[in-house]
C-alpha cells in the first residue's frame, strides 16, 4: 500500500506477487489480485492484468471486486482493440450488476462499438441509455453519434429533433457539418426557408475548415432573401462569390 501511495508500480507488483505466493489461501486474495491487475494496467502490461482479472472472475464469483474486475477487463480489451470481447464483457457487467455505477460507461462503449460497426439501431439504444444515466459525461459524446446514426439512416424527423435539442443544450458544441448541410438543403427544397436558414446558417459558423462544398452558401443566401433577412443574405452571397467555383451560380442574374 505504501508503494501505491508513492506510485511505485514495480514495487506494487513485487509486493503483491510476494503476498500471493506466501499466503495463497488468504481471504484478501481477490483484493490483492485486483490491485496487482490495476498496477499491471498502469504499467501497460495488459496481458498480465487480464490474467489476474480472469482469476478473480473464474475463482471468486462472489468477490466484492468482481464488478470492478469486469469494468477493468473491458477497458483493457478496448485498449487492445478487441472490441468484440470488450462489448461482451461490458454486457456481462450489465447483466450481473444492472444498477452498476459504471452502467453509463458500459452502455456508451457498447453503443460506440455498434456505431463503428454501422449497427445504428443497436447504437441508438445504448447511446441514448448512456446519456440518460450520466448526462454530464456522456451527453455530448453520445449525442453526436446519435445524430450521425439518424443521418446515416436518413431519418429526418428524428434527426431534426436531435439536432435541435443538441444545439439548444450544447451551444458551444458543433453538429457535424455534413448533417447541417443535408438538413438545410432538404428543407430548402421543400421551401421551408426558415428551417433551411437555421441549419445552413449554423453550418456557415462551424465550417471553418471547408469540409463541405461552398454551394450551401448560395442556398443560405436565397433562403435568407426570401425571409427578408438581408444582412444574412448579403454575407452568404459575398462568401459564396469568394469561394464558389460554379460560373453559372456566380454570374446568372436569375439565379441570384
Amino acid at each position: 500500500m505504501c508503494h501505491i501511495q508513492t506510485k511505485n508500480i514495480p514495487g506494487v507488483i513485487e509486493a503483491f506477487t510476494y503476498f500471493l505466493q506466501t499466503f495463497p489461501d488468504n481471504p484478501q486474495i481477490p483484493a490483492v489480485l485486483a490491485q496487482r491487475a490495476l498496477a499491471y494496467e498502469q504499467d501497460k502490461n495488459y496481458n498480465s492484468a487480464l490474467t489476474d482479472l480472469n482469476i478473480i472472475l473464474a475463482k471468486y464469483p462472489k468477490a466484492h471486486e468482481r464488478e470492478a474486475a469486469l469494468q477493468l477487463k473491458a477497458l483493457i480489451l478496448g485498449q487492445q482493440d478487441n472490441t468484440k470481447r470488450m462489448v461482451d464483457t461490458f454486457r456481462q457487467l450489465l447483466k450481473e450488476f444492472p444498477k452498476s455505477s459504471v452502467a453509463a460507461q458500459a452502455q456508451y462503449y457498447i453503443g460506440k462499438t455498434a456505431f463503428e460497426g454501422k449497427d445504428y439501431k443497436t447504437a441508438l439504444t445504448a447511446l441514448n441509455t448512456a446519456r440518460q444515466l450520466n448526462k454530464e459525461d456522456y451527453y455530448n459524446l453520445a449525442s453526436v453519434r446519435i445524430i450521425l446514426c439518424h443521418f446515416y439512416l436518413k431519418d429526418r424527423p428524428a434527426l431534426t429533433k436531435e439536432v435541435n435539442a443538441f444545439m439548444a443544450n450544447s451551444p458551444a458544441a458543433s453538429v457535424p457539418p455534413e448533417v447541417l448541410e443535408w438538413l438545410g438543403i432538404e428543407y430548402y427544397n421543400e421551401k421551408n426557408f426558415q428551417a433551411a436558414e437555421k441549419y445552413l446558417s449554423a453550418l456557415r459558423k462551424v465550417d471553418n475548415a471547408g469540409k463541405v462544398k461552398p454551394d450551401y452558401l448560395f442556398y443560405l443566401g436565397d433562403a435568407a432573401t426570401k425571409l427578408k433577412n438581408l444582412p444574412e443574405a448579403e454575407e452568404a452571397f459575398a462568401r459564396y462569390l469568394q469561394t464558389g467555383k460554379d460560373p453559372a451560380g456566380k454570374f446568372n442574374p436569375k439565379a441570384a
